[in-house]
């Protein structure tokens, strides 16, 4: 009866090593793919979204990141009538129709 207590044992303790090692590699590749989900969501939005300029020194390209740049960015372009050139190209053809 001992034996079979041990096999018993010894089968579920091999069974519970198994699995948990098992749910470790599904645990790790699980934190992969959201590490991976992460990381493309993330550079997708950088790319969207992110505001750039040129450094007046050496050309390089920048990250504006804080906000007063980003208002004094859209201030400037809203003031000198930056905008899409579909969108200059209508407002100046309404404003000629207009006269």
């Amino acid at each position: 009866m001992d034996n079979q207590i041990q096999l018993y044992h010894d089968t579920t303790r091999f069974l519970l090593d198994w699995d948990l090692d098992k749910l470790k590699g599904i645990d790790k590749r699980l934190r992969q793919r959201y590490q991976e989900g992460y990381q493309k969501g993330y550079q997708e939005a950088k790319n969207r979204y992110l505001v750039t300029h040129y450094c007046s020194i050496c050309g390089g390209k920048m990250e504006v990141e804080h906000d007063n740049a980003k208002k004094a960015i859209r201030a400037y372009m809203k003031e000198h009538g930056w905008g899409h050139t579909d969108c200059i190209d209508r407002d100046r053809h309404e404003r000629l129709r207009r006269k």
